[in-house]
């Protein structure tokens, strides 16, 4: 008994020291801080796959931030060396004495891979030794870097797809790697074909965005991850994803690349793969100090359906153009439905504004079946609600209220009017909708004599001027006029676009004009609508306004098919 108990302690001490001294070296480097928020977490990304291989037995993990380790001892004794990092010129390994370095490490058997931006070398900085060691690398003017969304099918007989479930992932997937004349040592692990987009435009030579050499390929499957089998018997591997630090949460992209490290570091990959969890909160730790990209704004443009002759009421066209506006302006999104009101009402889920161009009266989409109800929902939720020139006249005793609560004001018949004119717009509030705009003017079916609420609270007018004698006499548009309050209104400052801040949180803003479709190409009638959209939406105005420009092509771009008048 003593005996076997004797040696078993023999056995479990001698497995105890071989085991601890036979632990194999991985260095993980991760560069410095790149791109935006939550892309190229080198550290990050890092830490997390040493947190994963934590408990592997046999296995020692060290990570080295900011590019390079600071103490040369961190190569002793190492078994492989894998960079997660920035590429190009700005590769950490493209130095004559690093380069030196590692390819002595390389020539002993020692490991190498490199992930995403890090598998990317200039031809007379690193490429021949990227070749030697991992089997391939992205090289300018041959490769490419799309955005795309891969369908990981099938995988090869290797340890390195050990456990590997099909997947499909988003993320900057480089393909047409340079690779070894033959491919010879090389195994494809993840395989699939990219859309042709992908491959840029026809005729096209751009560093990184599509050459004639990948345009020959339409339609063929393209490698993103491989591994290569060094003749001196060292291990190597690239995967040209994880632009996306989010995407280390997937157990399937996470697993293909702990299963490779193992594999270039010499040791079993177990017959499932390396298994891992990684938690939301895990996930977020370790990120380097970037700031978070501030919440689109989006806009709901709910456009009319056709109405009136050409060049009037061009409702959808209008809502185009101004969308199209708004592209350029940071954190801010926009849609655009047409034929009145959409098809679904999840079009208005995650909205930070609505806005109605659209016929109004009793024809008013507001009003029709269950909208006024769907847009109190949304005003509840403090949803910024506009209203554009037909649009903001709805009848008094079905909507007016409503108009009056979001926005402030509506157009009431027969106590608002609606006359073609001239109007001098001179002055302007402090408000952010009128930044950067100057005096104009513009002819237009600009109504006037708003329907407001007993006190003017929370209203700011945008948009004011003196209509003459002539213009109070009529005729109007419809009904023709006069009507005797407006004639004996003489000299009175009218308000033709406004701004309203509801009591209990949201935006609201009403402008009349916009009958006239050639008015779009006014750059102060465009750009007071513009900023009034942002505004609406809860985003900042710049200090000179939203700035833009539309051409005349773009101005007849959209336009509904009416017929000519005779």
């Amino acid at each position: 008994m003593t005996r076997h108990l004797f040696l078993a302690f023999a056995l479990f001490a001698g497995w105890a020291a071989n085991g601890a001294g036979a632990d194999k070296k991985l260095l993980l480097i991760a560069g410095n801080p790149s791109h935006g928020y939550m892309e190229h977490e080198y550290r990050a990304g890092c830490l997390l796959l040493q947190k994963c291989l934590a408990h592997t037995p046999g296995l020692s993990v060290t990570v080295a931030s900011n590019d390079w380790p600071k103490d040369p001892a961190a190569f002793d004794g190492v078994d492989a060396v894998f960079m997660f990092c920035t590429g190009e010129g700005g590769h950490p390994a493209a130095r004559p004495e690093r380069l030196k370095l590692l390819g002595d490490l390389m020539s002993k058997g020692v490991g190498f891979g490199t992930c995403h931006y890090g598998v990317e070398v200039e031809k007379n900085k690193g490429a021949a030794e990227f070749l030697e060691w991992q089997g391939g690398y992205f090289e300018a003017f041959w490769s490419v870097n799309p955005h795309w969304t891969p369908n990981f099918t099938s995988f090869p007989d290797h340890p390195i797809a050990r456990g590997v479930k099909p997947f499909a992932i988003r993320d900057e997937w480089y393909y047409h790697m340079r690779f070894v004349d033959g491919m010879k040592g090389v195994t494809p692990i993840l395989t699939a074909v990219p859309p042709d987009s992908t491959r840029g435009r026809p005729g096209v030579l751009d560093a990184h965005g599509g050459n004639p050499e990948v345009q020959k390929h339409p339609g063929e499957p393209e490698h993103v991850m491989w591994a290569y089998q060094r003749p001196n018997g060292g291990r190597g591997f690239g995967i040209t994803g994880a632009h996306y630090h989010k995407n280390w949460v997937d157990d399937n992209f996470r697993k293909v690349v702990l299963n490779a490290l193992l594999w270039i570091t010499q040791l079993e990959v177990p017959a499932g793969g390396v298994e891992s969890a990684v938690t939301p909160g895990e996930l977020m730790q370790n990120l380097d100090p970037k700031s978070p990209p501030k919440p689109s704004r989006k806009i709901v443009f709910v456009a009319g359906k056709p109405s009136h002759p050409p060049g009037m009421h061009e409702f959808r066209a209008g809502s185009l153009l101004l969308q199209s506006c708004l592209r350029k302006v940071p954190d801010v999104t926009s849609v655009v439905y047409s034929n009145g009101w959409p098809e679904n009402e999840s079009a208005f889920d995650g909205a930070n504004a609505v806005v109605i161009y659209a016929d109004g009266g009793a024809g008013n989409p507001a009003i029709q079946g269950n909208h006024a109800k769907v847009l109190g929902k949304l005003a509840e939720k403090k949803v910024g609600l506009g209203f554009m020139h037909y649009g903001v006249e709805i009848p008094s005793t079905n909507g007016g209220a409503q108009l009056l609560s979001w926005i402030g004001g509506y157009y009431e018949h027969q106590y608002s009017v609606n006359p073609i004119w001239s109007p001098e717009f001179k002055t302007f509030p402090d408000h952010p909708v009128s930044r950067g705009v100057q005096p104009f003017s513009t002819r237009d079916e600009w109504y006037f004599n708003m329907r407001w609420p007993g006190e003017k609270q929370g209203i700011t007018p945008i948009l004011v001027a003196v209509p003459s004698a002539e213009v109070r006499e009529g005729p109007y548009v419809y009904p023709r006029g006069p009507y005797p309050h407006i004639v004996e209104a003489k000299d009175r400052e009218e308000t033709l676009m406004w701004v309203y801040e509801r009591p209990a949180g949201g935006r609201g803003f009403g402008f009349t004009g916009g009958h006239t479709h050639a008015n779009w190409g006014d750059p102060n009638q465009r750009k007071v609508v513009l900023n009034a959209l942002v505004w609406l939406a809860g985003g900042e105005v710049p200090k000179d306004g939203i700035l833009s420009s539309v051409s005349a092509e773009q101005l007849g771009a959209n336009l509904d098919p009416k017929k000519q008048p005779r």
